[in-house]
């Protein structure tokens, strides 16, 4: 599903890159802020085939005078990966208006993350909010009470949305997520 010019946000050691088909990736920007992960990372990029096209941006997504000195300007990518990611990113909302710009019309982001519990399960997002605290503990940083899939589709236009739940998920779950594709208006 990913295609052309791709920017993964939050690939960690890469153990998700052997996913990409090679042939149809151009060029892939991999948005790692964690220093410490980028050595394997790395080694996981050269195994997929992907070390002779990906550039390794060391920092945040919401550093956005950072990934413009590396090449990502509005317009410029075919493909955004969000691979339980936006669940740690500071200010949600902002973050995901400037990835929204780095999308070219027609364009794709490929999302996978965790959100709060349906509005039609008041209890389950009670109980998110308070499982949230001790949560926060263990994942510093990490919020399972965002509604991600209203961010994403209040970013702007969209000329298909295709998002589920996760497998096996009735939307009442304490790691409840989002699955699927948004593709830009053109």
């Amino acid at each position: 599903m990913a295609e052309g010019a791709v920017l993964d946000l939050g690939p960690g050691s890469g153990l998700n890159v052997k996913h990409f088909d090679r042939k149809k990736i151009t060029k892939l920007y991999l948005v790692e802020p964690c220093i410490g992960l980028q050595e394997e990372l790395k080694l996981n990029l050269k195994r997929a085939g992907f070390d002779d096209i990906a550039v390794i941006i060391p920092c945040g997504a919401q550093e956005t005078s950072i990934l413009d000195a590396n090449g990502l300007h509005p317009s410029t990518i075919d493909t955004i990966c969000t691979i339980k990611v936006l669940c740690s990113v500071p200010n949600q909302a902002s973050v995901c208006h400037s990835l929204y710009s780095f999308l070219k019309p027609g364009g794709t982001w490929l999302v996978f993350e965790h959100v709060i519990a349906e509005p039609k399960y008041p209890l389950s997002r009670l109980a998110q909010h308070m499982y949230q605290i001790f949560w926060s503990m263990v994942f510093p940083g990490c919020n399972i009470t965002r509604d991600t899939k209203s961010t994403l589709l209040s970013l702007g236009e969209w000329e298909k949305v295709e998002l589920g739940k996760g497998p096996r998920e009735e939307g009442w779950e304490m790691l409840g997520h989002i699955i699927g594709r948004l593709v830009k208006r053109k």
